[in-house]
């Protein structure tokens, strides 16, 4: 095809030849292989102009891909500097420097690669001023060359064969006088960024024959350029086994500063109450329970405080200090009935009660207040303390208390218990589906159809139908001071105004507390025992090898051993307590009548009875000569308060 042949150009100047070219071709000058031939005249009316003449051909592209080709699997032979297109040889008429024949255009990169290349090769007497010109393919021609070329083009004569050089010679050009080759070694470059966080150092690719760089080399030059922290000693020793060039390297890491956290305060019980009905823990709805408030008992952490943190400072690879900031700190406040630990990181209740958090304090009353009823609206109460409550409760409400309690109404079918005493104003009658059960007293304006059990002393204005157990006494002297059928049961005396009625209702008045708690307390003592053989075993397998089990766990053994031993002993003094007093009970309690006691009712004394036959005032029963007798009220009337 045409454009594979050498074409010939002429124009005023070399642009205008090359333009042709380009247009001829119809590809930019980039494609073209051009070559430059000597100046002609051209005569025309006006006179002769010079002309600038050139040849051109098309670039083979077969023939630009193979030097790239070439040039790659060079570039990966090796860490060592890319010489694929250019020469620089030593020889004895000096230094010479020329490009590949063939090879591609060098781009300004690739051209101050070299330069770069060039410069560290410690050349003497280097021509700086020839390097740009031989690396953008222009003909550097000494200064006979110049005058045989001036003498040409005045005589006009072609100069296309003569003199030119082989197109398969590169073209070399001295660019330093002969002496010895001197290998370039790598560069070590350092570097940081993100404000000196990170250091890097960047290998230039050194001669095949230079040495490479030791790492106290390396170290050398990171200390040059102060970075002094965080030098990564791994990184540098694995990258001395395997060098990577021309690349940043990460060889130093900062610390970067970490602000410390602020003090917290952790609430450890419930703040927010609903008033709601509960969920028990098998997914029934308790209407009974609507959770109004929230109980706290005696030496029982409130909240607790994680203190602040101090801020850890970061550093730069150059060692400059990175501040950090310390976390604030928060305070716990006391409040009523309650106390700061020595470290001021627990606030802990000193008594039972109620727990009430506002704006940052905690405080702790004694005391629940109920300024109403008792019914579905505030449900069933447990609190540990003491319960006042104002109006009344009805049937299928549960209180519990630690302390007393005391209701201003009435008590409908309701269950009270405290560890204390309990007082309702005005009275309970239950139908015979309440209870009351009291660690202390119990006081009320009657009782009626109710179950009581109380371990001091329980009085009322009356007593109808009640099965009572009472630890002290019984009284019914206030009021109508009647006690009318039920079991009444006492550990020392029973008191009434009245006890049955002309109609011989059946009432039965005891002393001495059943023994059913002892009971209990046996069937308790045989669980702890029994518990107690199964641990034996294992203390004893601790004795003949002390690391057969966890020393932990041989602790909390032993400490249960311990508590066994001691719960086993309370028992066993409540059961001897109980016999002591029914004894004390059946031979010296009594039963005190201040008005009239009526056919109907039985007094028992232990094994001893007495069924009242007839009625009776003003008279006094105990135990005598192993008979239940009576006698004239051995308390005066002016004892009745």
């Amino acid at each position: 095809m045409a454009d594979k042949k050498r074409m010939e150009f002429q124009a005023p100047d070399y642009a205008g030849a090359v333009k042709k070219a380009e247009k001829h071709f119809k590809v930019k000058k980039e494609s073209l292989e051009i070559k430059k031939l000597a100046s002609t005249k051209k005569s025309g009316f006006l006179g002769s102009k010079k002309m600038v003449k050139i040849s051109v051909t098309k670039k083979k592209k077969i023939v630009k891909k193979e030097v790239e080709k070439e040039k790659v699997i060079v570039v990966e032979k090796g860490p060592y500097f890319d010489r694929s297109d250019f020469i620089l040889d030593y020889t004895d008429d000096g230094i010479c420097l020329g490009l590949i024949k063939n090879a591609d255009p060098l781009d300004p990169l690739r051209r101050q690669e070299i330069i770069d290349y060039i410069n560290k090769k410690y050349i003497k007497d280097l021509n700086s001023d020839l390097l740009i010109p031989i690396l953008t393919g222009r003909v550097i021609k000494s200064q006979d060359e110049i005058n045989k070329q001036k003498e040409l083009d005045d005589a006009n004569i072609s100069n296309n064969d003569k003199d030119k050089p082989k197109e398969d010679d590169n073209k070399l050009t001295i660019i330093a006088p002969a002496q010895e080759e001197k290998y370039a070694r790598a560069k070590v470059s350092v570097s940081t960024i993100d404000n000196d966080h990170e250091g890097f150092i960047n290998l230039s690719h050194p001669d095949e024959k230079g040495e490479h760089r030791t790492k106290d080399e390396i170290l050398e030059a990171l200390h040059s350029n102060e970075i002094v922290f965080g030098i990564l000693d791994e990184k540098i020793d694995e990258f001395i086994k395997n060098p990577v060039y021309a690349q940043d390297y990460l060889v130093a890491q900062g610390t970067l500063p970490q602000d410390g956290d602020d003090a917290s305060l952790e609430v450890l019980f419930k703040t927010e109450h609903e008033g709601k009905a509960t969920e028990t823990e098998h997914g029934k709805v308790d209407f009974w329970d609507l959770d109004l408030y929230e109980s706290a008992h005696e030496g029982q952490v409130l909240l607790q405080k994680t203190p602040l943190e101090k801020g850890i400072d970061g550093q730069t690879v150059k060692g400059n200090i990175l501040g950090a900031r310390d976390g604030k700190d928060v305070h716990i406040f006391a409040g009523k009935n309650t106390a700061i630990s020595k470290d001021e990181l627990t606030l802990t209740a000193t008594v039972a009660g109620r727990v009430e958090y506002n704006n940052d304090r905690v405080d702790v009353f004694t005391e629940l207040n109920i300024e109403s009823d008792v019914d579905l609206s505030v449900g069933n109460l447990d609190f540990d303390g003491y319960i006042k409550i104002k109006g009344d409760v009805i049937s299928g409400i549960t209180i519990n208390a630690t302390g007393s309690i005391f209701i201003g109404g009435s008590v409908a079918a309701a269950k009270i218990h405290s560890d204390n005493d309990i007082t309702i104003k005005g009275g309970m009658n239950s139908g015979d589906k309440g209870s009351i059960t009291a660690g202390g007293n119990v006081c009320a304006r009657f009782l009626e159809q109710t179950q009581v059990n109380a371990k001091g002393t329980v009085s009322a204005g009356y007593i109808l139908d009640c099965d009572i157990i009472a630890g002290n006494a019984v009284e019914a002297v206030q009021g109508r001071g009647l006690i009318l059928g039920g079991n009444i049961c006492a550990g020392k005396y029973i008191s009434a105004l009245e006890i049955g009625n002309t109609y011989n209702i059946i009432t039965y008045v005891e002393l001495g507390v059943p023994v059913e708690r002892c009971d209990e307390l046996h069937e308790e003592i045989t669980k702890i025992n029994e518990k107690s053989q199964s641990i034996k075993p294992l203390l004893e397998a601790l004795t003949a090898n002390p690391d057969a089990i966890p020393k932990e766990k041989a602790e909390q053994l032993m400490q249960t051993l311990v508590s066994d031993k001691e719960l086993i002993k309370k028992h066993e003094a409540e059961i001897a307590s109980i016999f002591e007093a029914r004894r004390y009970a059946i031979n010296h309690g009594k039963v005190h009548v201040f008005k009239l006691i009526y056919p109907g009712t039985v007094v028992v004394m232990g094994e001893d009875i007495n069924k009242i036959q007839k009625t009776n005032r003003f008279c006094s029963y105990k135990k005598y000569n192993g008979k239940v007798t009576f006698s004239e009220c051995e308390l005066p009337l002016d004892s009745i308060k």
